[in-house]
């Protein structure tokens, strides 16, 4: 194999072994290849980042903003459970 063909299935490899930490995933309660995976921007111990982001107008302390928000997964008590996390906040005048 090539260093480019070597390289996307190492990180490929890397990205199922994390996804298996989860307990519920080896128990098959959850499914065994994460449905979100072709957005994993990055690996940390116990938490996914994704490229998915959703940006939407909301009312914040009584001020018009466009809040931006970030698909992330966390290992909680053997589970990945996914949130949307505020990433970044927009004021609108």
């Amino acid at each position: 194999m090539t260093e480019l063909g070597v390289e996307p299935l190492v990180r490929r490899l890397e990205q199922q072994r994390h996804w298996q930490q989860a307990v519920t995933v080896r128990e098959g309660k959850q499914p065994p290849i994460d449905p979100d995976g072709a957005d994993l921007e990055e690996i940390r111990s116990s938490r996914r980042v994704y490229r998915r982001t959703r940006r939407q107008y909301e009312m914040i302390d009584g001020r018009a903003a466009f809040v931006t928000r970030r698909l992330q997964k966390d290992l909680q008590n053997g589970a990945w459970v996914s949130d949307m996390v505020v990433e970044g906040v927009e004021e609108l005048d």
